[in-house]
């Protein structure tokens, strides 16, 4: 094993050999993390999905503007219910998206927040899922308090579509999103707490 690693240090030293200052590590790792034209290596999409997501650009950008929230679950604890401290985290295909502007800021104590807070996000896929994460901003930690969910593909191409969204049962948040779609699509949560008599 150690013979092993001592060819590979070796064979890594001399490709990497001719980079001893920073400006040559920088364009390396530039070029590294750079993502291919996504119209010239399309079928990459079909042939390897995974890979797609993490080596092409985007093909187009949802411009989304998060503008407030009603009615928000309070918090509990064992002393009494309270106001929430609420805030939004965007994650696409289940991956929280980093970075600034990606999440709104946290509007303090209560349970109708106002944050008109505007983003764009880069799709890869047009069967990409994009998932609105609310979270309570407690004191040691940040508390998933629901979530709503939608597919790229059901959103008009090129039109601002607007309204309310139905905030999900954070108890929901199992499997992958698009069997979490597909779920809530065909039962929405009420249903599931208060069956109507049939």
């Amino acid at each position: 094993v150690r013979r092993m690693g001592e060819t590979a240090q070796a064979g890594l030293n001399s490709v990497l050999g001719g980079l001893h200052d920073d400006s040559a590590w920088d364009q390396l790792l530039e070029k590294i993390e750079e993502k291919d034209d996504f119209h010239k290596k399309r079928m990459r999409c079909i042939t390897n999905p995974e890979r797609a997501f993490e080596t092409l650009k985007p093909h187009a950008e949802l411009q989304l503007t998060i503008a407030c929230a009603r009615n928000l679950p309070p918090r509990s604890t064992w002393v009494s219910s309270s106001q929430v401290d609420p805030y939004v985290g965007v994650f696409l295909d289940d991956v929280q998206l980093e970075g600034p502007g990606m999440t709104t800021f946290v509007v303090h104590g209560t349970r109708n927040p106002l944050w008109n807070h505007k983003m764009k996000v880069g799709i890869v896929s047009p069967m990409s899922m994009i998932r609105l994460q609310v979270f309570d901003d407690q004191v040691s930690t940040q508390v998933e308090c629901g979530f709503v969910e939608l597919c790229v593909g059901d959103i008009p191409y090129d039109r601002e579509i607007s309204g309310w969204l139905e905030l999900r049962f954070q108890d929901n948040l199992k499997s992958v999103s698009h069997q979490r779609y597909a779920s809530h699509c065909a039962l929405r949560e009420e249903e599931l707490w208060h069956p109507t008599a049939i």
